[in-house]
């Protein structure tokens, strides 16, 4: 699979009258290019128009069972906007490693998007029932653990017959790639991360419990509801060229200068296309920043195995 310039990915309409198609777009050349979600996210801005406050007013009153939901919270929310990637399958030696992916408008609900009727059959012909609102995209990747690249994802893979199909159905039906309460809700991890990073006053006499942290000389960690937080300080004078992050399905690799950083098997399972890393700061308060998204809204109790 490796070595190729572009790949192929498949484009659903939410309108049944238009009619599926591939989409060639150039091959990432390291996996930190994260040109091909960041391309499906402005897509998903562009359509549908707003989001209903009404609607998305509903779900966080659901979801805060009654808590006062403020003002910066809710405008925080109909700003953002943001890509859902649901696993269909995951890579694994008898999927070849080859995993399956489809992006969604994680605001499709919110938007009161149409169901999208195609990309609905398709995730649930895999053994993931799943209420697709407004457009989506489907595509493959090849993740070993030692190589990561992009594979062609084609009209002949949308057969309900094809061989992912089968395996995804059969993993999924065994409980293999985690079960549905895993999977985000439309708009639920946007009201998770936020909640992670502006939590609610308690009650008065009630202790809020932290999830698991940790530090070491090179590196410090923290956790939300959907991510990880890695934070390491790094000279006045690091650049960009000079770090190397390797985000695999379940290990980190980081360089800096050189130096290993960081290095391991993770705790649990992450997104690699959702994973980000970014420098920031002068002088002494130079960072690197990294952030894991997890593939399993879990606690992880620490950062490596």
């Amino acid at each position: 699979y490796m070595g190729k310039k572009t790949f192929k990915y498949i484009f659903i309409p939410a309108a049944f009258g238009e009619p599926m198609r591939e989409i060639e777009a150039p091959q990432p050349q390291t996996i930190q290019d994260h040109q091909f979600v960041d391309g499906l996210r402005k897509h998903f801005s562009k359509v549908g128009g707003k989001m209903d406050r009404k609607i998305v007013e509903s779900q966080l009153a659901e979801k805060m069972k009654g808590k006062k939901i403020d003002d910066s919270m809710m405008n925080e929310l109909l700003r953002q906007s943001s890509v859902e990637i649901v696993p269909l399958s995951v890579p694994k030696k008898e999927s070849k490693f080859l995993s399956i992916s489809m992006y969604v408008d994680d605001q499709g609900i919110a938007k009161n998007l149409p169901k999208n009727e195609r990309a609905s059959r398709i995730a649930l012909a895999a053994g993931r029932p799943t209420e697709v609102r407004g457009d989506a995209f489907l595509g493959r990747v090849f993740d070993d653990q030692e190589a990561w690249t992009r594979v062609d994802f084609t009209m002949a893979d949308c057969s309900s017959d094809a061989d992912w199909i089968k395996y995804a159905r059969a993993s999924n039906a065994k409980g293999q790639s985690g079960s549905m309460a895993d999977l985000k809700a439309m708009i639920g991890d946007k009201v998770n991360a936020y909640n992670s990073q502006q939590p609610m006053n308690a009650p008065a006499n009630t202790t809020v419990k932290k999830p698991p942290s940790g530090a070491t000389e090179k590196y410090s960690w923290k956790q939300g509801d959907d991510e990880i937080e890695i934070t390491i300080k790094v000279s006045p004078d690091c650049k960009s060229k000079d770090v190397k992050v390797k985000f695999q399905t379940s290990s980190i690799t980081v360089e800096v200068k050189g130096e290993s950083v960081l290095k391991g098997n993770l705790f649990g399972i992450i997104h690699t296309d959702g994973s980000t890393w970014s420098l920031s700061g002068d002088g002494k308060q130079r960072t690197l920043s990294i952030e894991l998204e997890k593939a399993k809204e879990i606690t992880w109790t620490a950062l490596l195995q």
